[in-house]
């Protein structure tokens, strides 16, 4: 059964905030990308900004059928690192250009998720 419960702390290293949940997660990466999209003069409308979330997930998913041989050997599922961070920074850009708190989005979801679980073992959604 899938856990999104708080991990050991003392094992990972991390000093233990509110709820048991690091501290290090605080989403100061939502400020970083917004002084990248400023210095970098590529603002643009919500819109677009939705797109290009929508396009990097894209790109996960391709990679993931390529490496998967299109569900053909799930065992060689693999994700680049560098995939996964151009979703994650078109993301929190999405959240920047609505005036949307990323961290306080998140947890939102976190409690929302807690303590609950489908019959598969994964996280039911109310949504």
């Amino acid at each position: 059964m899938s856990s999104f419960g708080p991990t050991d702390e003392k094992q990972r290293g991390h000093k233990a905030d509110v709820g048991g949940y690091p501290h290090a997660l605080e989403m100061k990466r939502q400020q970083q990308v917004a002084d990248v999209l400023r210095h970098s003069d590529i603002d643009t409308p919500p819109a677009y900004r939705l797109l290009d979330v929508v396009a990097e997930l894209g790109d996960i998913a391709a990679q993931v059928n390529e490496t998967t041989g299109y569900g053909t050997d799930l065992t060689a599922l693999s994700i680049r690192e560098d995939e996964l961070g151009d979703a994650l920074f078109a993301l929190l850009a999405l959240c920047e250009q609505l005036d949307v708190d990323a961290d306080a989005a998140l947890s939102s979801a976190l409690a929302k998720y807690e303590g609950q679980s489908g019959t598969s073992g994964t996280p039911a959604s109310e949504d």
